[in-house]
């Protein structure tokens, strides 16, 4: 099959698991184009973007100037290029198509498929690049049937932004959706989505990367907890370092090591600080998978304590959790989101009310304090991984699911809607 898949960035440290589709896909041996910004300069690279050669599978957006007159002048240029080959992306300019038309984002960014062919599916992640995808299709830009997968933010903090009819026309218009959980479906179908054109289609984990480690303490004594999570409110991160600065009296030799980047580095930095934690908390910032997996196999508990945000963010699946559970960590989560989907409660780990730090660094005490519970816990999330979230099953579902929408006619589809 011909797919194009529409990214927000390409290539990235966190995205793991798409990364884990693309690489399924050309494996697979499917012809498959990316469609994506270019990453920011200098961050790492994923061993399997060069081994599969993804980078030169992608077509990248060109940047949009921030001055005005420079953006012009750059899309005038552009358009003398392209429009002899394409003469559809005038439609791109049609004032009728709002700030998105005017501002000329949406000639950027139907520009990187100027003479692509028609595909046999079109998989957009992420609600915004749908509501893309959906609009150049309707201007015939981009052909083919269109999935489109939710996967946390897009479900709550954009609608509740941009209004209850932010995705009206995708709706409307594509052809299939996939969440993560049951918790997403039901936020999805809140917003106006078809419940029978959702598919729950679970993010999965290499398990064979994931290889199980039972956990015991340490002969050091040094107990170690991780997060891996991008460094934004909704990871709640600053209540796991003050349940962490709680239990520093009790358990000397208790660290916890946060990995992951974002917005808030510097303000979790402070919290560190406020704390007096800065010997025992790390921030690490974004890994390689291969150094992640030595930072999993070092820890011995696993903290996510997300929380709702103002904006009305909520965590989807969770994928580190699972991630965690693989390699046989006990998890310590918040009852929150999607995240009781994610795991096992009461067996492979415990939740805790969002935001509560006295119950958080209750269930970390209770389990430092019984160290002979970690690898029955370990083995019962380990179980309930390889049953829910093998990597291997999700992607033979997927590609199932593309076949069905391979098999899709658009045009009569929508009609049918109408």
């Amino acid at each position: 099959m011909k797919i194009a898949v529409l990214l927000n960035e390409f290539p990235t440290v966190s995205e793991t698991f798409i990364l884990d589709q693309l690489v399924a896909l050309c494996e697979a041996g499917h012809e498959l184009t990316i469609v994506a910004d270019p990453a920011p300069a200098g961050m790492p690279v994923h061993t399997d973007v060069i081994a599969h050669r993804l980078i030169e599978r992608t077509r990248y957006s060109a940047p949009l100037p921030a001055d005005k007159w420079a953006r012009l002048f750059d899309a005038a240029g552009r358009l003398a290029r392209h429009l002899p080959f394409e003469p559809r992306l005038l439609r791109a300019l049609d004032p009728r198509r709002g700030r998105w038309a005017l501002s000329l984002r949406l000639l950027y960014a139907a520009l990187p498929f100027v003479g692509a062919p028609a595909f046999d599916v079109v998989h957009a992640h992420y609600g915004p690049n749908g509501r893309l995808a959906a609009a150049l299709r309707e201007m015939g830009l981009l052909r083919g049937p269109l999935l489109t997968s939710f996967h946390g933010y897009d479900l709550r903090q954009l609608p509740q932004r941009e209004g209850p009819g932010y995705y009206a026309d995708l709706f409307r218009r594509g052809d299939a959706f996939t969440v993560g959980s049951e918790f997403a479906r039901r936020s999805l179908v809140s917003l106006g989505c078809e419940r029978e054109r959702i598919t729950i289609q679970r993010v999965g984990v290499p398990l064979e990367r994931f290889a199980f480690s039972a956990r015991r303490m340490p002969a050091d004594g040094v107990i170690t907890l991780l997060s891996v999570a991008r460094l934004t409110d909704v990871k709640g991160l600053r209540y796991g370092i003050a349940a962490v600065a709680a239990l520093a009296p009790r358990y000397p030799a208790l660290r916890y090591r946060i990995v992951g980047d974002g917005p808030l580095r510097d303000d979790l930095a402070a919290e560190i600080r406020r704390h007096g934690v800065s010997e025992r908390v790390e921030l690490l910032g974004w890994r390689t998978r291969e150094e992640l997996l030595e930072l999993y196999r070092d820890a011995q508990l696993f903290v996510h304590p997300c929380v709702k945000t103002a904006s009305g963010e909520e965590e989807g699946q969770g994928l580190a959790l699972q991630e965690a559970q693989a390699l046989g960590l006990p998890v310590i989560a918040s009852d929150h989101g999607a995240l009781p989907e994610g795991m096992l409660p009461d067996e492979s780990g415990y939740l805790v009310p969002e935001g509560d730090v006295n119950a958080l660094a209750a269930r970390i005490a209770e389990l430092l304090d019984n160290p002979g519970r970690w690898a029955a816990m370990g083995r019962a999330g380990r179980r309930f991984v390889e049953e829910r979230f093998d990597l291997r099953r999700q992607n033979d579902a997927l590609l199932s699911l593309y076949q069905r929408i391979a098999a899709f006619d658009p045009e009569l589809a929508a009609a049918e809607r109408r």
